[in-house]
């Protein structure tokens, strides 16, 4: 009986021949082939345009939608099998992983560099007008930028927020090309040591706190007497309420109905309760 397997073997040896490769390699490669290619486009992806196309698009996928908008490696695993991937391309979560590891690590790479460069290219120093201040996520994190161009100098998570802290990170970061005008902070005891010893410019408090501790002393006394005018204003009108429920006409009243002759002249309460609805109502507009 003849040996179906040595037959099979046999029509890989011109293709070991002419490769260099064992005719049991060409076959092993061969079977390979047969197995990824279960689809009509499957034979695309084993030329080389279709190939580096297929890395192409995972690079791609991973970098917007994983690095940029952070979806997760599952989801973008399940993407590529609905896509039927999986038989050309690593795509699954630790594949991605992997990729998605390697590509943040080249963008901060290029990043440090392209900033290197352009701090070896400026001929002299630049000139900002910075702001300093920490903010809070998982960890603190302290930002230094450029307020003119928002242009991040410092991003960096940090234990303390002392001055040795910010001295050291800026001057990682600006080095002799940058000289700083001033500094923006919210007047923290570091920040401005940071200013004034450190970077050798003026250090000016942020609006937003000096706006704040101004309202805290404005707005508790207008509150007051506003309050007080409400007050004023309610009993008022409660009080000619309670006049036209009485039936109790005032002088004035009469005065317009051509009931009494001469000069007529307001009862006393009639006029505190005018004058004081007409005051109430002026604070309240002014207020």
């Amino acid at each position: 009986m003849p040996d179906c397997g040595s037959k099979e073997t046999a029509r890989f040896a011109p293709i070991a021949a002419a490769t260099g490769m064992a005719k049991s390699s060409v076959h092993r490669h061969r079977q390979a082939i047969e197995r990824r290619n279960q689809y009509p486009e499957s034979r695309l992806w084993e030329m080389a345009s279709g190939h580096q196309w297929l890395q192409r698009l995972v690079w791609a996928v991973v970098y917007v939608f994983g690095v940029k908008h952070g979806i997760g490696n599952d989801t973008l695993s399940e993407f590529f099998h609905l896509l039927r991937l999986e038989r050309h391309i690593g795509v699954s979560p630790s594949a991605l992983q992997g990729i998605r590891v390697k590509l943040e690590g080249q963008i901060l790479t290029y990043h440090q560099q392209q900033q290197l460069s352009q701090l070896q290219q400026v001929p002299t120093k630049a000139e900002v007008c910075a702001g300093a201040d920490e903010t809070f996520f998982e960890q603190m994190v302290l930002v230094l930028l450029d307020l003119s161009s928002g242009y991040i100098f410092v991003e960096a998570q940090a234990a303390e927020r002392d001055y040795q802290t910010w001295q050291r990170l800026v001057q990682q970061a600006l080095g002799n090309a940058v000289e700083v005008k001033y500094l923006v902070s919210d007047r923290a005891k570091a920040l401005v040591k940071l200013a004034l010893e450190g970077l050798g410019c003026r250090s000016v408090p942020d609006l937003f706190h000096a706006l704040y501790d101004l309202g805290k002393q404005l707005g508790a006394h207008l509150g007051r007497q506003t309050s007080k005018l409400e007050q004023q204003l309610s009993q008022v009108r409660m009080k000619l309420l309670q006049q036209q429920i009485d039936n109790q006409p005032t002088q004035l009243q009469q005065h317009s109905s051509g009931t009494t002759t001469g000069s007529v002249q307001l009862h006393s309460s009639d006029s505190n309760c005018l004058s004081l609805c007409h005051a109430a109502a002026i604070a309240l507009c002014a207020s």
